[in-house]
């Protein structure tokens, strides 16, 4: 009886240890599958792609140094050194954004117009190109006369929210006429008006100044302080200034012909209000002519709510171009822009330097804090780097692990160590000696997921 107790017992060891075993092994299959369908899973969740490829280098610049940090109506800056602190000052004029206000050699953010009138048989010489400027050229019939209206247009945007209650406005600007032939005509009797209308948001067209002009303009003629009734902003919203030439032109043996050109023209509100106005500059080491794409990026935030403007300098026509408008609170956000193409030559003066400016306004004082500021340039000019644009447009990490570049050399494998994030986007330079031709790139996974990318240098 005890031998047979003891089998007993062996056997049920014996019993529990292969079910052990194979709920064991069981266990390791459904993991094993589990695994490989997680993995199937994410693996079909991936989406990877190559948005852009660049011959050549990038360059960040971070950050510029307090001797490149520069106030605009003096705010206070609390420290020279990121993350900057900015306390508003008082300021009870401000230029807003007529673009393009000193447009002596650009017509940028303005617009032309003409319309005919008079008993000639039919003008069609008023025009207006390249700087702004009205130019009438028509000879009509002896005894007949010839008019045109040539009105030259731009359009920008008043917020009255930021401005608190405005005190007073005025306006300036300049002229210089270039011909005065054959000026004539029953309405005008020699001498041609010139008249400034205001139109807001309401759709009601104000007049803001007009002059009679003549061949005694001949030299530069700058008007300026020009009051502007404050019921002329009704609200908040677009603007618009239009500049009207009105001539008459009679019949000449040499031919008739009138020019004005037009320039600085500004509009000043004036309110007590707070403002945070400054610039970082940076120099790029680069020549302008090799950079072939700009990256802006800003970080920042206000101890309060506030409406922030971003501005980068057009360095052609030595002016600020609004990049965007947005509601900023206490806590950072962060903006991105990206110039490429002809856009990228305008931003970087002759000496490589790029400026991007903050701006903001209220009726009370605030505080802007700025985290970060920065530059990248995407430039050409060396063959022995291209830098390519990964980004994960999936729900899922991507990790990626190789490169395969593609030329007329054959087939060129480059290990990578890369994760990314949903809807991460990241630039990866890579050492690979490059000639004029077709390129194709392949980005691999550690999935095996592949993105594909072909252009031509």
């Amino acid at each position: 009886m005890k031998t047979k107790g003891q089998a007993s017992v062996i056997g049920a060891i014996l019993f529990f240890t292969i079910a052990i075993l194979l709920i064991g092994f069981m266990y390791e299959v459904y993991s094993i599958q589990a695994a490989m369908s997680k993995f199937d899973t994410d693996r079909a969740q991936e989406r990877l792609e190559i948005s852009d490829a660049l011959f050549g280098d990038l360059k960040t610049y971070s950050n510029p140094t307090a001797t490149n940090i520069t106030g605009l109506g003096d705010p206070f800056f609390m420290n020279s050194t990121f993350p900057l602190t900015i306390n508003s000052t008082l300021t009870s004029g401000n230029t807003f954004p007529v673009p393009n206000m000193n447009y002596t050699t650009s017509a940028d953010y303005w617009s032309f117009t003409r319309s005919y009138y008079g008993t000639g048989l039919g003008s069609t010489g008023a025009s207006g190109a390249g700087g702004v400027y009205a130019d009438f050229r028509y000879t009509p019939p002896l005894g007949r006369y010839a008019g045109a209206y040539m009105n030259w247009t731009t359009r920008f945007y008043i917020d009255l929210t930021e401005l608190g209650s405005l005190t007073s406005a005025k306006l300036s600007w300049g002229r210089r006429v270039t011909l005065f032939d054959a000026v004539t005509g029953p309405l005008l009797g020699g001498r041609c008006p010139m008249r400034i209308y205001l139109t807001g948001p309401d759709n009601v067209e104000r007049k803001i100044d007009e002059v009679a002009i003549s061949e005694v303009d001949a030299s530069w003629v700058q008007r300026s302080n020009i009051a502007v009734s404050t019921s002329f902003f009704p609200a908040s919203g677009w603007y618009k200034i239009v500049i009207v030439t009105q001539v008459e032109l009679g019949w000449s043996v040499f031919g008739s012909r009138f020019q004005v050109y037009l320039d600085d023209i500004g509009l000043i509100l004036y309110a007590n209000i707070h403002a945070v106005n400054w610039y970082g500059s940076f120099t790029m080491a680069e020549a302008p002519t090799l950079v072939e794409q700009i990256d802006v990026s800003y970080t920042g935030r206000f101890n309060v709510s506030r409406s922030q403007n971003l501005y980068i300098m057009d360095a052609s026509n030595n002016r600020w171009v609004l990049l965007g408008t947005s509601a900023v609170s206490t806590s950072s956000r962060t903006f991105k822009y990206t110039f490429t193409g002809a856009d990228v030559q305008k931003y970087i003066s002759k000496t490589g330097e790029i400026k991007v400016r903050v701006y903001a306004v209220g009726v009370e004082t605030f505080m802007c804090i700025a985290d970060s500021m920065s530059v990248k340039d995407y430039f050409t000019g060396t063959t022995g780097k291209i830098t390519l644009t990964f980004k994960n447009t999936g729900g899922v990490n991507v990790q990626l692990v190789s490169l395969w570049i593609i030329d007329s050399q054959g087939h060129h494998r480059f290990n990578l160590d890369i994760n990314l994030s949903p809807g991460q986007t990241m630039q990866q330079t890579i050492v690979h000696s490059w000639s004029y031709g077709e390129y194709t790139f392949k980005a691999v996974t550690d999935k095996g997921t592949i993105a594909i990318y072909s252009t031509s240098t």
